[in-house]
């Protein structure tokens, strides 16, 4: 037999529209939560919310929605804080300043920092996860 789950009625959250409509939905990897994706048809803002189905049924909640660029803000936060990223931003900083004013070359900077010569390239063009990080104001006034 097939669990089904019907979605709750849910006001909009920005403009209140009593109804929404749910685009897409899906159950958490760990089996008990149901995750919903909600757009409103009058303002077209989107939220999501859980639900936890573990036994009993319980209440739709919303959750906070993340933008596109809030989520890869959060990743690069969070890959920074565990440790998972082999530069500093202080590190990145000296890179892009290296590489701006060719004090040395791409693979020599690679060399000295443990890093593939691509990624100096990508780092001094600020793709990626380092696209906040600035020259040193330590380094800045050499330029």
């Amino acid at each position: 037999m097939i669990k089904r789950f019907t979605a709750e009625k849910m006001s909009c959250v920005e403009c209140g529209h009593d109804r929404t409509k749910v685009r897409c939905g899906s159950f958490g990897s760990d089996g008990i939560t149901k995750r919903r994706y909600r757009k409103c048809p009058k303002c077209g803002a989107m939220f999501k919310t859980l639900q936890i189905v573990d036994g009993e049924i319980g209440p739709e909640v919303r959750v906070p929605y993340m933008t596109p660029q809030e989520q890869i803000d959060y990743r690069r936060e969070q890959a920074r804080k565990s440790g998972q990223v082999k530069l500093t931003a202080e590190e990145v900083g000296e890179i892009r300043y290296l590489h701006k004013h060719k004090v040395f070359r791409p693979v020599d900077i690679a060399a000295q920092y443990g890093i593939s010569r691509h990624h100096v390239s990508e780092l001094a063009t600020g793709k990626r996860m380092w696209q906040d990080v600035e020259i040193p104001k330590s380094l800045a006034w050499m330029a």
